[in-house]
């Protein structure tokens, strides 16, 4: 699990569950993700971190349940972050590219901005693909 806190300054925190026990959760609820993420908390920092947080507002995505994500997110394996690179290499005269916050070596991986900006990217490139025949 990964925790930010205060993100843009606001009183909330953020925690990522991946794998298997993110399976887990999803099967057990909402309720039972936010335990897990509050007990997180509660064993990093101890029990006075959950008076930073007084609020029973949670939002829980449940990213595995959505039919069109499955879960998915771009993550490299430890020490092969220049794969990111070489997925966003044009193929077939640059008229085949693969684009997205996953093809980000810039720290912007992972975020809507880093999928703007390669789409963006990969756009100038295909154009100027077709644009020269």
């Amino acid at each position: 699990m990964v925790f930010q806190f205060w993100p843009l300054g606001r009183a909330y925190a953020m925690a990522w569950i991946g794998g298997s026990m993110a399976w887990e959760l999803q099967r057990h609820g909402d309720a039972a993700c936010v335990d897990y993420m509050r007990n997180g908390l509660r064993e990093i920092f101890g029990a006075r971190a959950l008076t930073l947080f007084p609020g029973t507002d949670a939002v829980v995505t449940q990213w595995g349940a959505d039919a069109l994500f499955r879960g998915a997110y771009a993550y490299a394996l430890p020490g092969h972050a220049e794969a990111r690179g070489r997925l966003g290499q044009p193929l077939a005269d640059g008229r085949l590219i693969f684009a997205g916050e996953a093809c980000r070596e810039d720290g912007l991986a992972g975020t809507v901005g880093g999928a703007w900006l390669d789409g963006r990217r990969a756009a100038g490139i295909v154009t100027a693909a077709l644009a020269a025949g």
